[in-house]
């Protein structure tokens, strides 16, 4: 099978790089690194596939992100229009990963259920949880629901041949990760689960957690997945193979 992936970097910002981690930090890390904020294309020649789609400018100034252009543009040095994207696989609900959904008018979205519900349960208002979402993209996806578009799963599954959804909680209630297979070549989009290479390679924890012992669990699946040979690629890494100002293509060609 041809299939490609590609990484879209839309954002960044630059925080003290303590605030990246949970807890204790060395006195090196009061310095400042950067956070680059992706959305994801798989693409074959039977269909084109979104994991996640971004926030809009409006939010980046609201929450003082650098705002490199829109996901939904930079699509289109692939020749991709919104209206070719088949299927959006959602990892996770907040703000950074859905805020574009409304663009994608013939998408279907994939979603654990669990990441459903929590964000449509008792928990979701509290200003601990509601500060990492945008309630209009929560919103946005409930009417999808009713409109037959929303695809919900519980817990790994292949939901085509050699994409693979992963479930890995701990920053949010149903995060999902995706797996790429193509012959012999297997690449884990590991989305906030690992947002850096540091996290999952040194066993610490992100700063936003919603369950700390599974989040170290997730941390030992992406490990286990690196023993086997898969690549890993962490979920806001500015590190990770790039070619172009916008657009990375990653191992497939």
């Amino acid at each position: 099978m041809n299939r490609k992936v590609f990484a879209v970097k839309y954002a960044t910002r630059s925080a003290q790089t303590k605030s990246y981690y949970h807890g204790h930090s060395d006195p090196h890390e009061n310095s400042t690194s950067d956070m680059d904020y992706f959305v994801w294309i798989i693409q074959d020649e039977n269909q084109t596939i979104l994991v996640d789609c971004g926030f809009t400018k409006e939010t980046a100034e609201k929450r003082g992100r650098k705002y490199l252009n829109s996901p939904v543009d930079s699509l289109k040095d692939l020749g991709i229009s919104p209206t070719d994207v088949d299927y959006m696989i959602i990892t996770h609900l907040h703000y950074d990963h859905i805020g574009n959904i409304s663009r994608f008018p013939n998408a279907k979205f994939f979603i654990q259920e669990k990441e459903m519900a929590f964000w449509t349960g008792k928990y979701a208002g509290k200003k601990e949880f509601k500060h990492h979402i945008e309630v209009v993209d929560v919103l946005t996806l409930v009417e999808e629901n009713f409109n037959n578009r929303v695809i919900f799963l519980n817990g790994n599954k292949q939901i085509f041949p050699g994409i693979e959804v992963i479930l890995a909680p701990g920053h949010s209630s149903g995060l999902q990760m995706v797996a790429i297979t193509d012959g012999d070549s297997r690449i884990l989009l590991t989305s906030d689960a690992s947002h850096f290479y540091s996290h999952y390679q040194q066993d610490r924890l992100f700063s936003t957690i919603d369950n700390l012992p599974a989040m170290y669990d997730a941390l030992e699946m992406i490990r286990e997945e690196e023993a086997k040979g898969t690549i890993i690629v962490p979920g806001q890494s500015h590190m990770i193979y790039w070619q172009g100002d916008f657009v990375g293509r990653l191992y497939f060609c």
